[in-house]
């Protein structure tokens, strides 16, 4: 029965599932098993009684509690704007310098905007219209403004869980950002120098790029997805990509693990890839000298439908 809790564990990432239900469901299935073999069936009359993966993780899911994370506006942070919500899906345009954001669900169904620190919050621009919200960095002259450390200030963005995010799109220098429990169509990320953290969403078209910062992805569920980096690392786990993935980096290492996906093709100068329990059904190769390695306990079948390297390693372990 070991390919059929690995088969259940694919099946629970596609149904975009919390990590954290997907190892209770599958330690509780492995219990069940082994009180089964205790009780003397055989192989063929455990799979009659636990039946079929997709449709079991089916069931599991459509009882999955998928609430937002509570989150507590910590001390020394100040509310500086409130807006009205009357539609069900609105458009986030962020740009910032040096400025952490963090991006959560609100508790009524209002846009709250906070913020903590020492400079001058009259300088940001931070507006809502007909489903439009803007927050931006001071600018001067057409550029941003480069400021002195002692005057960031960090923000806290509140917007009801229940909204579609349309449009996502966010610019920034130095700012580590995180994003969770939201569903977005178009979902555009560009960051310098800045850490970002993305968790538990519903993304359509999704494209970001990365300069020296890392990026954490997690509890995802992605219809396409297009990744650039240079220095920085990335992490994905129990990512769940419906249609296409690329990867690229040039320096960062990416490591893959407990993910699904259709199409992908992985391309590196200098990083590694790594993917651990990584299912991709077709994926194309290349690197200069960096390593890719994908290693899997359940030994299903991928498509390599391209493999090319100057000087690393390409080990398909599955």
């Amino acid at each position: 029965m070991k390919k059929f809790l690995e088969d259940l564990k694919n099946e629970l990432i596609k149904q975009n599932m919390l990590e954290s239900d997907i190892n209770e469901i599958i330690v509780d299935h492995e219990e069940m098993i082994q009180n089964a073999t205790l009780e003397g069936l055989t192989e063929n009359e455990m799979k009659k009684r636990f039946g079929d993966p997709v449709e079991l993780a089916s069931e599991l899911a459509s009882f999955s509690n998928r609430q937002s994370e509570p989150f507590e506006i910590p001390e020394g942070y100040q509310l500086w704007k409130s807006f009205p919500l009357f539609e069900s899906e609105i458009k986030i345009k962020i740009a910032l310098v040096s400025e952490d954001i963090r991006i959560s669900a609100s508790k009524d169904e209002q846009i709250h905007v906070y913020y903590s620190g020492k400079g001058d919050i009259t300088k940001y621009n931070c507006t809502y219209n007909t489903g439009d919200f803007l927050l931006e960095a001071p600018k001067s002259s057409g550029f941003i403004f480069m400021k002195l450390r002692q005057d960031d200030i960090d923000f806290i963005v509140e917007i009801p869980s229940n909204i579609t995010v349309s449009n996502f799109n966010f610019n920034a220098v130095s700012s580590d950002f995180y994003y969770a429990n939201f569903n977005s169509k178009t979902f555009i990320l560009s960051t310098t120098s800045g850490d970002v953290e993305i968790k538990n969403v519903k993304l359509n078209q999704a494209k970001w790029n990365s300069v020296s910062g890392d990026l954490l992805v997690t509890d995802a569920r992605i219809e396409n997805l297009i990744s650039s980096q240079v220095s920085g690392d990335m992490h994905m786990k129990n990512v769940y990509v419906v249609k296409e993935m690329k990867l690229n980096t040039v320096s960062g290492d990416i490591f893959i693990e407990d993910s699904v996906c259709d199409e992908c093709s992985l391309h590196s100068v200098s990083g590694d890839i790594t993917g651990n329990e990584f299912y991709p059904a077709r994926v194309g190769l290349k690197s200069v000298s960096g390593d890719i390695t994908i290693k899997n306990m359940n030994h299903t079948g991928i498509e390599i439908v391209g493999k090319s390297t100057v000087s690393g390693e390409i080990n398909i372990q599955v």
